[in-house]
């Protein structure tokens, strides 16, 4: 079990951050076939409060100030498998495994939603010791 929780407050209306962050590792790690293979199974949960970010303007390409939409306020889980055989690291994960459970539209920037579910996978392969 990994924690981390940020508490933040700022008085400036220029730079916009969440009032709370955190982010939560709940996982199971053993290692099989006489220690030969490590591997976690488990959950991330990502938490932002709700707050107003800045919007974009492709138009001129900037960020400006808002006070209209809310962003965050909601749990994204996700669920991953890492192992390692011999020199090559694997992980294979489901991002956003609450995809139209915990909310419909994820938004990082107001009028553009953040993908729903994804798979993802990946191979780190270290070809020297």
């Amino acid at each position: 079990l990994n924690n981390t929780v940020w508490i933040q407050e700022t008085n400036n209306n220029i730079v916009r951050i969440p009032g709370v962050v955190s982010h939560n590792t709940l996982y199971f790690e053993d290692a099989f076939f006489k220690n030969n293979l490590p591997i976690q199974i488990g959950f991330d949960v990502h938490y932002a409060s709700s707050y107003f970010t800045n919007a974009y303007s492709p138009a001129a390409s900037v960020f400006y100030s808002q006070n209209d939409t809310r962003t965050g306020g909601y749990a994204m889980v996700d669920f991953f498998v890492n192992f390692r055989i011999k020199s090559a690291r694997m992980f294979i994960k489901l991002q956003n495994a609450g995809d139209n459970i915990v909310a419909e539209n994820y938004l990082n920037t107001p009028g553009y939603p953040m993908p729903g579910l994804l798979f993802q996978f990946g191979i780190n392969w270290r070809f020297f010791d």
